[in-house]
């Protein structure tokens, strides 16, 4: 799990299960983090407050909360929930996660490359 204080070359990319080449160096950022990031991302573009993304969802703000720090392995139906009430599809999401999580790991290797 991501922590606040990781910098991009503390982090570790583990890619998408099934993917076979996690590269290594310190830290984690794994799926829930990268999409939570992404949920984050389009409720500030909206200027939403996560009370507003949970009426709107219909979840508990608290749980919109550990969603968006990476603490939460969210169903698909909550998947879907989110997307709906920010506008987007959801596969708008998944995608913002994907790019998130590849350019931390495109950092940590340019980092890991400058150190070595």
């Amino acid at each position: 799990m991501a922590h606040p204080s990781l910098t991009p070359a503390d982090v570790t990319y583990i890619p998408w299960p099934g993917s076979h080449q996690p590269s290594t160096v310190r830290g984690v950022l794994d799926l829930r983090s990268s999409f939570g990031l992404a949920v984050r991302s389009v409720r500030t573009d909206l200027g939403w407050s996560q009370e507003r993304l949970s009426a709107e969802s219909g979840l508990d703000r608290t749980y919109v909360s550990g969603l968006e720090r990476g603490r939460r392995n969210p169903a698909l139906q909550t998947l879907a929930r989110l997307a709906d009430a920010l506008g987007v599809p959801l596969h708008e999401l998944v995608k913002r996660a994907e790019e998130s999580a590849r350019a931390v790991h495109l950092q940590s290797d340019s980092d890991a490359s400058s150190n070595g």
